[in-house]
Order: C-alpha cells, then sequence, then structure tokens
C-alpha cells in the first residue's frame, strides 16, 4: 500500500452529483428531463417493487398497468434500462427517447 493521505474537496456533494443521474453515468446532456415511462400489467409489480430514482412517482393503474415518472439526466444507461424492458414498456414521454 501506498503511504498517502487524500484529502476530499470541502466542495464535492455526493448528493448533488448524483441527483439527476440514473445509474452511475451522467450521459452528455446534464439537463434533467420529465421521463415517463407506461409499463404493461406483466411487469409492473416488479417496476414498482424497487426505488429506480430519488425523483419517481408511481401511479397504478385499473388495467394492471403502471405509469413511472421520474426527473433524470437522458443517458446511454438510462436507454438501456429501458431497452431491457422493450417488450413491457411503452416511452411516453420525452418523445426523442423513443428512438
Amino acid at each position: 500500500l501506498l503511504n498517502v493521505n487524500f484529502t476530499r474537496d470541502p466542495k464535492f456533494d455526493i448528493d448533488s452529483l448524483k441527483k439527476n443521474r440514473f445509474g452511475i453515468y451522467s450521459g452528455n446532456n446534464l439537463k434533467p428531463k420529465k421521463v415517463i415511462l407506461k409499463f404493461n400489467k406483466e411487469i409492473a409489480e416488479i417496476v414498482a417493487e424497487r426505488i429506480w430514482h430519488q425523483s419517481q412517482k408511481l401511479k397504478h393503474h385499473r388495467d394492471g398497468s403502471l405509469t413511472l415518472e421520474m426527473k433524470v439526466v437522458i443517458s446511454d444507461e438510462l436507454r438501456s434500462w429501458i431497452g431491457s424492458w422493450l417488450k413491457y414498456v411503452k416511452v411516453i414521454q420525452p418523445k426523442d427517447l423513443m428512438k
């Protein structure tokens, strides 16, 4: 081991750094957007069991589907996560995330 000390910058705030991130990567655009996803009933309860982001809001629908709303930076990690649910999810907003 090295005999080196590390001093953290007192201005560094991990909470503000991760506030708008989905996962660990911030993406190129640091401005968060409102993301609204609608999950069908086959997967709704699995999605609802977990906190995906601190800003998330869930709305359960009578047909068993679920709407997830959160304010996050659009990143490749977010796109990949949505893609993993592709068969079960519809992107409501933002429109450019549907591509």
